[in-house]
C-alpha cells in the first residue's frame, strides 16, 4: 500500500485572474493486490481540496481507479474503470457570471495484447462519459461566456497496434486509431481517423527513424500527412550527432480558427497543428 499527500500553491498575475491564488491539498492511496502470478488487481483513490481567493468558494474533487491485469507468456489483458472530477480553472470561473459545475469523466478501458518471438499485436477499446463539460456560449453578439454543458457527452476510442521486430536493431510499427466524440453543443458526432507507420533501423553507426502519420475526417481541420525523419550518428561511444525533421513536407494538419467574437464569421486564421521544423543536436556523455 502506498499513501501520500501533496500541497500545491498557484499564484496568478494576468488577465481576469490577476492577484488570484489557490491552494490545492491532495491525499491519495494506492494498492496492488496480487491474486496469483497471473492475476493482479490495482486500486487508487485521490481526494483534492481547492481553497480559492477572491471570494470563490472552496471546491473538492475525487478520483477513483480500479484495474485488473492478467498476463502470461503470450497474452496480456488490462481492464481499467475510472471516475474523475475536475475543478474549473480560475480563468473560466472568473470570466463567467454563471456557476460552473465540476466536470466529471467516467471511463472503461480494455487493452488486450498478444506477443510472439518477433511480433506484438494489440487492441485497445475505450468508452468515456463526460458530464458538465465547460463550453463557450454567446451572451450577446460580441461576447462569449463559459458555462457547463447540460449534455452528457459520450466518447468512443478504438486502436489497433502491430509491432514486428526484424532483429534486435530493426523494427516496424503500425497503428490505426478511431475516435468518436459527441459535441457538447448539439450532440452531433465528431469522428476522425489516424494511421501511423514507423520504422526504426540501425545501419553501421547510423540510427534511422522514419515516421508517417495520416489523418482523416477532422472537423474544421485540413487533413493531410506528417512525415518525419531522424538520423543519429555515433562518432564514438560518448559522442553522437542528431539531425531530425518534423513535418518535412509541411503537409500536416491545419486548423481553420474562426473569430470567437462573431463580428466577422467568415474571417479565418489558418494555424498549423503540427509545425514544420528541423533540429540539429549533439550529445556528449561524460
Amino acid at each position: 500500500i502506498t499513501v501520500g499527500a501533496q500541497y500545491r500553491y498557484k499564484d496568478f498575475d494576468s488577465g481576469s485572474a490577476k492577484d488570484y491564488n489557490e491552494a490545492i491539498y491532495s491525499t491519495f492511496i494506492e494498492d496492488l493486490i496480487s491474486l496469483n502470478d497471473k492475476n493482479v488487481i490495482t486500486l487508487s483513490v485521490m481526494q483534492q481540496l481547492y481553497k480559492r481567493s477572491k471570494n470563490n468558494k472552496d471546491e473538492d474533487a475525487l478520483q477513483l481507479r480500479l484495474g485488473y491485469i492478467y498476463s502470461d507468456k503470450e497474452w496480456v489483458s488490462k481492464t481499467f474503470l475510472s471516475s474523475q472530477e475536475f475543478i474549473p480553472g480560475p480563468y473560466l470561473v472568473l470570466d463567467t457570471s454563471s456557476e460552473l459545475k465540476s466536470e466529471t469523466y467516467k471511463s472503461i478501458i480494455q487493452e488486450t495484447s498478444y506477443q510472439t518471438e518477433k511480433t506484438i499485436s494489440k487492441i485497445i477499446l475505450a468508452y468515456g462519459l463526460y458530464e458538465n463539460m465547460p463550453i463557450m456560449v454567446p451572451i450577446n453578439p460580441v461576447q462569449l461566456e463559459p458555462q457547463s454543458s447540460s449534455r452528457e457527452v459520450k466518447s468512443l476510442n478504438a486502436a489497433l497496434e502491430f509491432t514486428l521486430h526484424f532483429n534486435t536493431k530493426d523494427k516496424l510499427e503500425l497503428q490505426a486509431n478511431y475516435f468518436n466524440l459527441e459535441s457538447p453543443y448539439n450532440g452531433e458526432e465528431i469522428i476522425h481517423y489516424n494511421y501511423l507507420l514507423r520504422m526504426l533501423n540501425t545501419i553501421s553507426k547510423f540510427d534511422i527513424y522514419n515516421e508517417l502519420i495520416i489523418n482523416d475526417n477532422f472537423t474544421d481541420v485540413k487533413t493531410g500527412y506528417n512525415y518525419s525523419l531522424g538520423v543519429k550518428y555515433e562518432v564514438n561511444k560518448d559522442f553522437h550527432i542528431n539531425l531530425k525533421g518534423d513535418n518535412i513536407f509541411d503537409s500536416g494538419l491545419e486548423w481553420d480558427f474562426k473569430t470567437p467574437t462573431m463580428t466577422n464569421p467568415q474571417d479565418t486564421l489558418v494555424i498549423p497543428v503540427i509545425e514544420q521544423r528541423f533540429m540539429l543536436g549533439m550529445e556528449y556523455l561524460f
